[in-house]
């Protein structure tokens, strides 16, 4: 069940998960202490913690009313909808009017309605292997070749101008020349920054300067900001500062593609082990600190080798559906 909540930090309107209980949320703030604290007043849900006043969360759980508006704050970002305003409104629509970037897949394209979406954050996640360097190279490659600017982030240094070339060189698409496969490149700006701090100021720098990109890439999201969680580290004292560095990243992220960016995240993959009663565990695949930024992604994919060169690629979340691509010297196709 959805509910619609006002948060008066940010004076935004937000759908919340109504029946979401405080034991199945992770963040530092709420361990099992303070969960126990909010159960003796009665206050066992997501909705009925924030709707509290930030005084009394303040006083019940005994922590500074500065930690209580981050808090809430952060569960309104990571469990609720993205706020929309009326001008993002009006620069989506725009947007739509835009033709979407391909992705080298007459498939593929067609399963996500014409592309990679101007305007929209999109997710894919997977194993080594699984293509999703592949698929970024690809769609940089083709966006830069219809003279499109495109800003690169490489966390793991996996970007090879070779590669690249080698994708531009062979692609064989409708009105492109051989001026524009020179020129693509150039089109191109590959930063690569070596840590969280590093990469929040690459986004930083892109929000604030040519507003004229029409393709980001942060390939890869995950590795910068597990170092900072207790899963690589085993110290947990790391992890209000990684809920901090997600929460400012995917808001950067969504206001470039509020100026109409498309923006294409990788993150890694976890395996996740459910079972209902009577019935076989199920293994799910899901990304990885998800939890650290959940609502990011408008679409997410994920991406698995199933050949030497076909991937299989599949739609999670909202939407569904999967279809096959190929790998080969002129990218996915």
């Amino acid at each position: 069940m959805l509910s619609r909540y006002l948060c008066p930090e940010t004076s935004h309107i937000f759908v919340l998960q109504i029946m979401k209980k405080l034991i199945e949320i992770s963040h530092p703030l709420l361990t099992k202490r303070h969960v126990g604290l909010l159960k003796h007043f009665g206050i066992l849900t997501l909705t009925q913690l924030l709707s509290l006043p930030p005084e009394r969360l303040s006083s019940i759980l005994v922590i500074p009313f500065t930690a209580v508006t981050q808090l809430r704050t952060e569960l309104f970002r990571s469990y609720g909808s993205q706020p929309v305003s009326g001008l993002e409104i009006y620069q989506s629509r725009l947007t739509r009017e835009q033709n979407p970037l391909s992705t080298g897949s007459r498939l593929l394209d067609q399963l996500l309605d014409g592309g990679i979406q101007l305007g929209k954050v999109h997710e894919v996640f997977g194993l080594a292997g699984a293509g999703r360097t592949q698929l970024c190279l690809t769609v940089s490659a083709l966006c830069s070749l219809k003279g499109g600017n495109v800003a690169y982030i490489d966390t793991r240094g996996e970007f090879t101008p070779h590669r690249f070339q080698e994708i531009v060189i062979n692609r064989q698409e409708d009105n492109i020349t051989d001026a524009d496969k020179l020129q693509a490149l150039d089109l191109v700006k590959v930063a690569s920054p070596r840590n969280h701090k590093e990469l929040v100021k690459v986004v930083q720098h892109l929000l604030s300067g040519d507003s004229s990109l029409k393709l980001v890439i942060i390939d890869n999201m995950t590795s910068p900001l597990m170092p900072l969680t207790s899963i690589s580290t085993g110290n947990s004292s790391l992890l209000p500062e990684a809920y901090s560095t997600s929460t400012q990243l995917v808001q950067m992220l969504h206001q470039m593609a509020t100026r109409g960016a498309a923006v294409l995240v990788v993150s890694n993959v976890k395996v996740q082990t459910n079972s209902d009663q009577g019935d076989e565990p199920r293994r799910d695949f899901i990304p990885s600190l998800r939890g650290l930024w959940r609502g990011m992604s408008h679409m997410s994919m994920y991406m698995e080798q199933v050949g030497l060169t076909d991937r299989n690629v599949k739609l999670v979340g909202g939407r569904k559906g999967e279809c096959l691509v190929s790998i080969g010297p002129a990218g996915v196709s």
